[in-house]
Formats: C-alpha cells, structure tokens, sequence
C-alpha cells in the first residue's frame, strides 16, 4: 500500500498512443490520404464485445482495418451516448444527460445541439456530402411530432437539419413501428410497418434502405450513419409472445411452437448462431472475466449483494443465446453493406465504421440485465475503421479513445476541422503514428432520473432484477478505475460513495480498494474528475493528458 501511495500522490502521467500490427507488419494505410471519401458509420444498439466473435462480416471488417482495443463510451445511456456521437461533447456539456426529458432526450437535443450536430457538419465539408441516416436517432423523437408547450416542440414528421435522406422513428418492437421517411431531400413520408410479417423485421428493412443509398448515383460523395435498434430488447408483444426477450429475425431463430406458420421453418432448428451451433455455446465462456456472477468486495447499496441463482443463470445464458441469434440480422447488413460497396466500385475510396453506444452486462458483478455502471463491460464497446481499399492485415490501436473522438475523426477523413465547442480529437492520426502522446484518462458520466422514469424508459422498462447505477462521475486510466458518486464538492466522497479498482492486478473490477486510501488520495482524484467534469472544448484534452499515476 504505501508503494500506492507513494505513486499516486502528486504525480502526472502522459499517455502515449500504440499502434500494432498482427500479422507481419504488411500493413496499407494509403486510405487515410483518399480525398473526401465515402463513410458509413453503423451504430448499433447495447453490443457488448461477447457478441463479436459470433458476428464472422464484423470479424472480417476487423480483419482488414483498425480495431481500437480501448475505446470507450462517455456514458453508458442510450441517448446521451448518442448525443456525444452526433456532437463530439461530453454530458455535461450537451446537456443531454439521460434518456428522457428534462434532464435529456430529443428535446434537449433540440434546443443546444440538433443545428450543429454531424449531419450538417458534413454537408459543410467540401463540395458538400451527400448525407443519409436511418435508425435510431435520439431516445424522445417521435414521429407525431412534440406539442406539449411546457417542452422544445416540432412537428409531425420532423426531420432534423444535416440529413438529405432520413429514416427514422421508434422500432423497439422490431416488427411493428412508425417512421418518417424522406429521401434526397423529398416531402417527409410517415410509412407504417404493422404485423408478424418476417419481411417487417426492422434491422432487414433498414438494410434494404441502406443498399438503395449506397446504390444511388451521385456526384458527391456520402456520409450514412446507419443505426439498428439490434440487439436492443424488444418492447411490446413479439409475433412469438412476450418471451423473446431480444428478438432474433425470423430466420435465426430456434424452432418453437409459437412460431407464425407464415415464417415458415427456421434454416436451423435451434437458430443461427454464426460460426458455431446454439447448443454448444458456453455459459459463461472459459474467456469470461473474472467478474461474471462475484458479488463486488467492500460493496455499495446498490450493488449485487447475492449471487444470480441457478435459476437466473439459465435464464442468462438463454437471453445471451438470444442476443447472438439477433446481432445475425446486424451481421448480414454489414455484409450487404460490404457487397453492394464492391458492386458499385465504391470499396477504394469508403471508410466502413462499425461501433456501438454502449455495452451490456448480462451476469458480470452478479447483476442480471443492464448496463449503467462504469465497469469495462457496460462502457467499453468494439470500435472497427476499415479505410479505403482495407488495411491488408488486422490493425489494433491500444491507446484510450472514446465516443467524443468520432466527430472530430469523421470530419477529419473528410477533410475539415472540427467546430472548437468539440471536446474529442481526431483518431485518423493515431492509426498510421505510434509515437503519438494521447490522453492519460477516459472520463464518464451517468445521471439516474431516480425510479419514477423506469417505465417511461425503454432500456429499463421489463427487464429482470434491473440495477440501476446510481448518478455518477468516473475516470479510466490504463492502470485504474475510480468512481466517484457523490456531489463533487470540495470534500471526497466517503466508502459509500466511491469505488477503486487497481486493474493491473483486478482487471475483471471487484476488489474495490477505495476505503484503504488516505484522505491525500481521495483528494487528489476528487479533484482530477471535477476538472474533468468541467471541462470544454480543448480544455478537456489538455486536463486528460495527465493523471495520477498508480505504478
């Protein structure tokens, strides 16, 4: 302990960026210097990284780009991790800190962001790209439009500035929804999808709508931020009864005798679970952290304070089984994506990123289903750029990056600079220089509505034995996790309102260390994340370039 101390207290750190390549060093980046390329960003919906090697157009994607190992949400809530990606800011600076108004939403977007967001900064850049988006936008935007005076208000079939084609609306019930539709700029549409009809299944008719943007013939080149709701828990009646918790497609699901005989027969009995059979996967995997289903040592209130019984695991691994048969659907998109890029000879000069908003829990720190805490498993989400013409071999880059960077990243491939108010930096130089110095300290934040908001909230609402993190501020080193719950004043946050992990020798977070720290060392990372935590613009690079050091 008192080597602890001796490093932590009044010592900075500066972090240096890592590039690495696995396979002989025969790496191309000559698609970091295509002039305004193409993009396509697809953003999906709660994939944690146990999902990705189930996913075999993913692993190729990987397999000839970039994977950033260590890259991180600033929170792991829905809409403010939306928010953060359509800005580049961090919460406290959108302002959109949950998923519902008034402490986030569409309606907070509407009123500090929804003008300046990525949309319309690429239509900006250069002769002007062509922009799409299709998905899910923002947790609170309805199709019907926002009346009530007492809130931001807009009308029925709304679509906000930045996008020439827009499909969006709320398909959490995967086969029946609403959207608003308007494509290159035409009158919006209000087109409605209604019944069990496989052909409804959200994520295929989203993909069907992206190949018919990358089909389309333009002078300009495009950005197209495309956003699934998979592999999101679906909300409302399934064609197959309320117990699909995560609805696959038709196609990948197990054989059952709820099965709408207008489906037809499975191509597997027991569902497609990509490379391996349902049946044999593990639960949990021999590769599982450490933490999966271990109460956390000098635990707070609001952790697990009991093992999930036999029962509940059962219960796990069948939503986990469930959730690999659903990320299928997003798996086959990526791979029409893909073909339809090399049928219209559009692969040299378009980047392919593929990430998520957040991450999942389903076992890990014995909590059932959810995804609010700052734990590795709720924050930390698989990041994949494969530029131009591909990399030729797997690229991994170690260094911390989080959800504020890609703003700055994409407006950077398309050769612009980002607004100032922006508090990421572009990743694009840190894929071809490893010398880089990068930041020393990834910062998140999460804001608890308190549980009058469960049952308005759709990554809430049905969920098991639910646990929802309490409001908090966090920073990520390489070498540790502190969080801290309480106001942020001047005075540190006491054992109950805090938690340490050392992750050089408890990476799986579970030997929480922060009741042994004197009162130096609450001090000093009390005071590391209220800079942090008020930070703007530049300012938050310049604080998050050092931190206390552990080793």
């Amino acid at each position: 302990m008192q080597a602890l101390l001796a490093a932590l207290l009044g010592v900075a750190m500066v972090s240096s960026g890592m590039v690495r390549a696995n396979a002989d060093n025969d790496v191309r980046l000559d698609g970091l210097d295509v002039d305004e390329p193409n993009v396509i960003f697809v953003l999906v919906d709660d994939l944690s990284e146990n999902l990705l090697p189930y996913m075999s157009e993913v692993q190729a994607l990987a397999a000839d780009g970039v994977t950033f190992s260590n890259y991180f949400n600033a929170t792991p809530w829905c809409c403010p991790s939306r928010a953060s990606l359509q800005t580049g800011k961090y919460p406290h600076n959108t302002k959109v800190r949950t998923n519902l108004w008034p402490n986030g939403g569409f309606e907070q977007f509407l009123i500090n962001d929804v003008d300046s967001s990525i949309g319309v900064q690429m239509q900006a850049q250069g002769a002007g790209y062509r922009t799409g988006f299709m998905g899910k936008y923002l947790n609170g935007y309805k199709t019907e439009g926002q009346s009530d005076p007492t809130r931001p208000t807009y009308g029925a079939g709304y679509v906000p500035p930045g996008w020439d084609t827009w499909f969006s609306g709320t398909a959490y019930q995967h086969f029946t929804y609403d959207m608003v539709e308007s494509v290159d700029g035409s009158a919006a549409t209000n087109p409605t999808w209604q019944g069990e009809d496989a052909s409804n299944y959200y994520t295929d008719v989203l993909s069907d709508r992206a190949q018919s943007f990358l089909a389309t013939d333009s002078v300009d080149p495009f950005f197209l931020m495309l956003a699934p709701f998979a592999p999101h828990a679906g909300i409302g009646r399934d064609p197959e009864g309320d117990k699909v918790q995560y609805p696959p497609a038709p196609r990948d699901r197990a054989e059952s005798a709820a099965r709408p005989p207008s489906w037809g027969e499975p191509e597997f009995r027991r569902g497609d679970c990509g490379p391996v059979r349902c049946q044999d996967i593990q639960w949990p995997a021999s590769t599982s952290p450490s933490n999966f289903n271990t109460v956390t040592t000098e635990r707070l209130q609001w952790m697990a304070s009991t093992p999930l019984t036999p029962r509940e695991l059962k219960k796990a691994r069948s939503r986990h089984v469930e959730r690999i048969q659903m990320v299928q659907s997003v798996d086959d998109m990526v791979g029409a994506l893909m073909q339809t890029l090399a049928d219209t000879g559009r692969l040299d000069d378009t980047w392919v990123v593929f990430g998520s908003d957040n991450g999942y829990h389903l076992g890990e720190h014995a909590l059932f289903a959810g995804k609010t805490t700052a734990y590795d498993h709720d924050v930390r989400t698989p990041l994949i750029a494969r530029p131009p013409g591909g990399t030729g071999a797997p690229v991994t880059v170690d260094a911390l990056v989080q959800n504020v960077d890609i703003v700055p990243t994409l407006l950077d491939i398309a050769g612009g600079v980002a607004p100032a108010d922006v508090d990421g930096v572009s990743m694009l130089p840190l894929m071809s220089d490893p010398t880089l110095t990068w930041r020393a300290g990834a910062l998140f934040e999460l804001t608890n509505d308190g549980p009058a908001a469960r049952y308005f909230n759709p990554d809430l609402r049905g969920v098991e034995r639910q646990t929802l993190a309490p409001t908090y501020n966090a920073l990520r080193t390489e070498e540790y996790l502190y969080v801290d719950y309480s106001a942020l004043d001047d005075t540190p946050a006491t054992n109950a309102q805090a938690e340490f992990y050392d992750l050089t020798v408890d990476p799986g977070q579970v030997n929480n260390r922060y009741p042994e720290l004197p009162a130096e060392l609450r001090e000093a990372l009390s005071a590391e994340v209220r800079r942090q935590t008020a930070c703007t613009g530049s300012q938050c690079w310049a604080e998050q370039l050092t931190v206390p050091l552990l080793h």
